[in-house]
């Protein structure tokens, strides 16, 4: 570990402790955003160097940002991507041109920023020293401005409005982008679905565009509208401008493409289409809620190119963006190497009601009744276990395995197996068989061993690893996996 990572390390890490209570709101509760600014200033402004995606919302950000990033790639401007968490290793954080960061560019940019960091601390102690997640966003856009970023795509952490990553100013925020808002980080965000759809508006900007996905939650979406309406920004609806659908049987098949159908008239400008024709994509990454995901990605493209940002944009260059979007822990299929012949494992970082709701159903397309599911569960302890699992449980699997997973390198914020294990049994119909296990990795193995007794005509079944992206990243680390 070099000395920018060791002094990373060091600093205060809320997705290890947990997040404050509306530390997310634009309220007296919120972040300080005071010491970012500050911090960025003092560093020369580095997000200025480049124009910025901003992307806020409660599904889907991390995907989209991938998968907008990859197009922005694929048209030829040289784009950096920064999502948050991580699955795997930190490095996935902190993107260029779809290539993590390596670990010393990593560390000098780190290097680059500790010691103004530890000087900001030193001129203004009345303010907390920057945390974690401000000196990894500030090394972030300091790599992004000296790499000779074109467009850098950010997904926020926490909301948006308190958010470290809310640094832009208008002239340098290409535009905005709201995937769909549920009610996670509730606590931290206000406690209601107004303040938390606030909240994610944060990101919006005096006069810029926003593209504004399908919202399932009505107040979320009017509120959103609202904000736009008071900056000035003009609003994109992506349902306005594109849908994507699988051809018929095609959500069973990994390579099937997409079928795109084009609705609005600056995704058709963009592409030199007409309003109603269709075209196939593949994704790259797998899932029916991908779908959406994929028309957020294409409306904000299109969007970019209206600007005069994304010039190089052409059909086959969302082709092929669309095709090398790839993000870890994303119904990853995967297969253990020692039992090859046995179950699908499917990873997946799922950790509201909603993107469980999307993972079932995706699964069971994907993989049809009578094939049995195992699922292995572990979540952290202020997720919402009830809604997880009463989702999970149209699965119908044979067997459920609760287990525990660390939470940033840390037990603290670790929901208990048993706790898994009540809500399951409280909130699904039938529970079936419940054991509780100590690790993923055992929960795994147990889950293997009971798919290999059941024979109901199905195949050699799915392990389904969820919950958390923490429950996805210790399955991916700690298990000796191959591609499926």
């Amino acid at each position: 570990m070099g000395p920018g990572m060791v002094y990373l390390e060091s600093l205060r890490n809320h997705e290890r402790e947990g997040v404050p209570s509306g530390a997310g709101t634009d309220t007296s509760k919120g972040f300080d955003l005071t010491k970012m600014h500050r911090l960025l200033a003092q560093l020369g402004d580095p997000q200025d160097a480049w124009q910025a995606v901003h992307i806020s919302g409660t599904k889907g950000k991390g995907s989209t940002a991938t998968m907008l990033a990859s197009i922005a790639s694929a048209a030829g401007l040289k784009t950096g991507c920064y999502t948050s968490p991580h699955v795997v290793s930190l490095h996935e954080r902190i993107l260029m041109d779809g290539k993590p960061i390596t670990s010393k560019d990593l560390d000098q940019a780190l290097v680059t920023v500790q010691p103004t960091a530890q000087g900001l601390s030193h001129a203004s102690p009345e303010l907390p020293p920057p945390s974690h997640f401000e000196v990894l966003t500030a090394a972030a856009f300091a790599h992004f401005a000296a790499a000779g970023t074109d467009l850098a795509v950010v997904e926020v952490g926490l909301g948006g409005a308190r958010d470290a990553t809310n640094a832009f100013r208008p002239a340098g925020l290409a535009l905005s982008v709201v995937t769909p808002i549920g009610s996670d980080h509730l606590d931290a965000l206000g406690g209601s679905v107004r303040s938390v759809a606030a909240a994610k508006a944060g990101v919006l900007k005096a006069g810029r565009p926003l593209v504004l996905a399908p919202q399932p939650l009505h107040e979320a979406h009017q509120e959103i509208k609202r904000e736009a309406h008071r900056l000035g920004c003009p609003v994109i609806e992506v349902a306005d401008e594109v849908e994507l659908e699988f051809a018929r049987g095609g959500e069973q098949h990994p390579a099937a493409p997409a079928i795109v159908r084009v609705l609005g008239s600056t995704v058709a400008a963009a592409l030199g289409l007409q309003q109603g024709d269709c075209i196939e994509m593949k994704l790259g990454m797998e899932g029916v809620h991908q779908l959406s995901n994929a028309a957020t990605a294409i409306t904000a493209a299109a969007v970019l190119a209206s600007e005069g940002i994304l010039q190089g944009l052409t059909l086959e260059g969302l082709r092929l963006g669309l095709s090398r979007a790839q993000l870890p822990g994303r119904f990853q299929r995967c297969r253990l190497a020692e039992h090859r012949a046995g179950p699908v494992l499917i990873v997946d970082g799922a950790h509201t009601p909603e993107a469980c709701a999307a993972l079932a159903a995706s699964l069971r397309r994907a993989f049809p009744e009578p094939s049995p599911v195992a699922l292995v569960l572990a979540a952290a302890a202020d997720k919402d276990a009830s809604g997880m699992c009463a989702a999970l449980g149209a699965l119908r699997p044979v067997a459920v395995f609760p287990t525990e997973v660390e939470v940033a390198g840390s037990g603290a914020r670790a929901m208990a197996p048993g706790s898994i294990m009540a809500a399951w049994q409280f909130n699904v119909p039938r529970p079936g068989r419940v054991m509780m296990q100590p690790s993923v990795v055992a929960a795994v193995e147990r889950a293997r061993m009971e798919l290999g007794g059941v024979r109901e005509g199905g195949g050699p079944g799915v392990i389904l690893v969820t919950g958390s992206m923490h429950a996805a990243g210790a399955a991916l680390r700690r298990l000796h996996l191959v591609p499926a």
